[in-house]
């Protein structure tokens, strides 16, 4: 039987919650699933599935040299996973005339002063978001910097997810009363969602030419108004699995034909 890796951190040893349904459906289809702490040994012919792989944003080069030791056998695959581990990957889509939420970039050990909101360029969650006003910033690392949207206190950030190539499901997050950020960890909600046409042709364009197993497409208003992408998120986001009865079924059949390749 074919052995699936899904592959998380020294937190998560044992897989992040949503795990246990991705993990059902996999075994109904027949594979042996197991959680293995990125950087340790992989079974060999173990087809991997990154997860929550999150403490790559303290280790990112060591991750990534991990991520590439596993050739043809990891998803999302190393290339891709290079291109978006840091939000550099920004610029490339805005060139290709994606709609996206206007970003600066702050090099590591520069000084300027700014107004908005300040996040790493390598970065998970809110890990080290700011919002700041004016205000002079010393980059100790690489950082961007976007407007604040008052929009997302009202109308949220939408997650769509896709699993290879095709839409899944979608999720509303909202913040706290009071607060910007719409991580569950900072008191943020999440209800299940239905994209309009404008929003998923956004998130399509987004995606055209990316070859994922799993993709989240985060999209906010923009100044104007107009669903635009925050952030493409294709190494270890949540994927929202437990908000849609069918999601893990999906994401499991995805992860069968990539496993069918392999064979």
């Amino acid at each position: 039987m074919q052995r699936i890796v899904l592959s998380n951190c020294s937190r998560f040893p044992d897989g992040i919650a949503e795990d246990g349904l991705l993990r059902a459906a996999l075994e109904r289809r027949g594979f042996v699933v197991e959680s293995v702490v990125w950087g340790e040994p992989i079974p060999e012919h173990a087809l991997v599935v990154l997860r929550g792989v999150w403490d790559y944003v303290d280790r990112p080069d060591e991750f990534l040299d991990w991520v590439r030791s596993l050739g043809p056998r990891v998803w999302n695959p190393a290339p891709l996973v290079e291109w978006n581990h840091h939000k550099s990957y920004l610029k490339d889509l805005a060139r290709r005339g994606c709609r996206v939420v206007p970003t600066g970039f702050l090099p590591k050990g520069e000084i300027a002063e700014v107004t908005g909101v300040v996040k790493p360029a390598i970065g998970s969650g809110a890990r080290g978001a700011r919002r700041v006003e004016k205000e002079e910033v010393v980059a100790h690392e690489d950082l961007i910097v976007q407007p604040f949207l008052a929009a997302i206190g009202v109308q949220g950030e939408l997650s769509l997810v896709y699993f290879a190539g095709e839409f899944s499901h979608a999720v509303r997050k909202l913040p706290a009363a009071g607060d910007w950020r719409v991580q569950v960890e900072h008191g943020g909600s999440v209800d299940a969602h239905e994209p309009s046409a404008e929003e998923l042709a956004v998130a399509f364009f987004a995606l055209s030419g990316v070859d994922h197993l799993y993709a989240r497409v985060d999209l906010v208003r923009d100044l104007h108004g107009r669903p635009a992408v925050m952030e493409l998120e294709l190494i270890e986001p949540e994927l929202f699995l437990r908000e849609d009865a069918g999601a893990a079924d999906r994401f499991a059949a995805a992860i069968e034909g990539r496993a069918r390749c392999e064979e």
